[in-house]
């Protein structure tokens, strides 16, 4: 019997995931921080197996993040009120992480705007 992995744990998993990917850090040297094999560090973000409460406080101290930070959306995830995210293409993933690294509002505003009008402008090409 095929246990499936409770929201909470997938909705916890996928946010060490986002924030491995935000610093761009590959799951080989978080293992590697952490002392343990990539497989596992799959096994987390997946959600397959659960993180223990002393390898929170090791995951967040490497990503300089509060061990509450790894908890965000886990109880709405649980309760069944947040629907799963659509997987994103490794373009959009490059894409987030650079535009988090600008520091300028009005360029992100920018940028956003420019974003949302070629995305309707590729929508109405379509139709």
């Amino acid at each position: 019997m095929t246990k499936i992995p409770a929201g909470a744990d997938l909705k916890v998993g996928a946010n060490i995931r986002q924030l491995r990917q935000r610093i761009g850090m590959s799951q080989e040297k978080l293992a590697e921080h952490l002392k343990i094999t990539f497989q596992q560090v799959q096994k987390y973000e997946k959600g397959t197996n659960r993180v223990s409460a002393s390898r929170l406080v090791e995951i967040a101290r490497v990503f300089n993040v509060t061990v509450s930070a790894l908890f965000e959306g886990a109880a709405e995830a649980n309760a069944g009120e947040t629907p799963a995210l659509p997987a994103i293409s490794s373009d959009a993933q490059k894409l987030a992480m650079d535009f988090e690294t600008i520091t300028d509002a009005n360029v992100r505003l920018s940028i956003r705007g420019l974003v949302k009008s070629l995305s309707r402008q590729q929508v109405a090409n379509a139709a």
